[in-house]
């Protein structure tokens, strides 16, 4: 330590530290450097009448952390600000600032070319198993990254932009734009007369589902989810309508069950093969801590039409569905719009067609599959199948509606 006094009064502290003997963890990033490892600390502190005002550098170097920076402080010597230079830790390679509000909450902003967030959410999904009371702490983050990472096993978003607004567990408002798979993906969460409403447009449904672990058997398409948050977060509760266009299925164990039990081997097939083709699928789902209830699903492509509801169970994923299944729906479409003829063989347009009744329960990867196979005239199946087909397809969002509040930009 070197001590200096200056000519205007102040005192300068110089200290360098070696860390190879002291551990040090911070748990909001999920890391730690044992004791016995490597490590060193730099830094030079301005003091005033014995008050800290400035931190002109610091230096710090520990394991796969290593930071430089610079800090402000107020009167009292309590922090202001911090700008960071140089920030490396794992696969993050990025430079910003951090800032102590006013009402006591933080902001963080990062720019680089690789931000990697996975520590962090680890160690969150850590507190969420404690049992103690969560902190109410408000935090605003923005991130802007060539590559933006979420997770080890997911691909990372290219050209992102996040911004978060959070207190405590409490997602308040969120804006993503990038890229996954070439591919246009946008989610904002803004709050909207009193609610937290949702909207996620991503322009390759496929990819999208299976870089957020939601499902590996979508290829292409466009996926559209209008709604609201209901719990803290996504994963706490969620009331909202999806729509997908022009995707293919492949490779689901509990549909090609249901589809062989139906006697419907060539579909089946295709399923192991290419994939099943839809041209829309549309529903509604409620999601909680516990369980996904979907309502209403259509589904309809050239060669099969599909109405589902029922519930999965998140932790074991054993679901329990009833549904109807149509082949050939594009056909049945024609024949129903053809006078006197379509009317005797569909019951008149509005009304259905002779279509397989199932029930699905058990796990999703062996369900057990109970078959009815001549329900016959299906009320509304048909109708129903009109009405998804005629939504409005996938468009992007860049801004609430008209006539809705305009949050502030948090990295949009």
């Amino acid at each position: 330590v070197d001590r200096e006094t200056t000519w205007a009064g102040e005192t300068v502290l110089s200290v360098e530290a070696d860390l190879s003997n002291t551990g040090l963890r911070v748990p909001e990033l999920n890391w730690e450097k044992p004791e016995d490892t490597a490590g060193v600390v730099r830094a030079k502190l301005v003091f005033r009448n014995d008050v800290p005002r400035l931190l002109r550098s610091i230096e710090l170097i520990a394991g796969d952390l290593a930071v430089n920076a610079s800090a402000d402080f107020d009167r009292t010597g309590a922090f202001q600000t911090a700008d960071i230079s140089q920030l490396r830790f794992g696969k993050t390679r990025a430079a910003g600032r951090v800032e102590h509000l006013q009402d006591a909450g933080w902001r963080v902003t990062l720019s680089g070319p690789v931000i990697d967030l996975t520590p962090v959410l680890e160690a969150r999904d850590d507190d969420a198993k404690d049992t103690e009371p969560a902190s109410q702490m408000r935090i605003e983050a923005r991130f802007f990254a060539d590559q933006l990472i979420l997770g080890d096993e997911r691909p990372p978003i290219m050209d992102a932009a996040l911004g978060v607004r959070q207190t405590g567990d409490h997602l308040d408002q969120m804006n993503l734009k990038g890229q996954i798979a070439n591919s246009e993906v946008s989610l904002t969460v803004e709050p909207v007369r009193g609610e937290r409403r949702l909207a996620l447009r991503a322009a390759d449904a496929g990819a999208f589902l299976e870089a957020f672990d939601t499902a590996d058997n979508i290829r292409g398409g466009t996926l559209k989810v209008d709604g609201k948050l209901t719990g803290n977060g996504f994963e706490d509760g969620m009331d909202v309508t999806v729509q997908m266009d022009e995707f293919r299925v492949i490779d689901a164990p509990a549909f090609a069950k249901v589809l062989s039990s139906a006697s419907f081997t060539g579909l089946s097939d295709t399923l192991s093969g290419d994939g099943i083709r839809f041209s829309r699928a549309r529903g509604q789902a409620i999601v909680s801590k516990d369980t996904v209830d979907i309502t209403d699903v259509v589904a309809y492509g050239p060669g099969l039409g599909l109405k589902l509801n029922g519930t999965l169970e998140r932790e074991t994923e054993i679901a329990h569905f009833v549904g109807l299944l149509a082949p050939a729906y594009s056909l049945s479409r024609l024949i129903d719009k053809i006078p006197v003829l379509g009317e005797l063989l569909t019951g008149g347009e509005g009304e259905g067609l002779l279509a397989t009744e199932f029930r699905l329960d058990g796990p999703l990867e062996d369900p057990n599959i109970t078959i009815n196979p001549l329900t016959a005239l299906a009320p509304g199946f048909l109708r129903d199948l009109v009405s998804t087909s005629e939504s409005p397809g996938y468009q992007p969002v860049d801004a609430p509606p008209p006539g809705q509040q305009q949050p502030e930009d948090l990295g949009q």
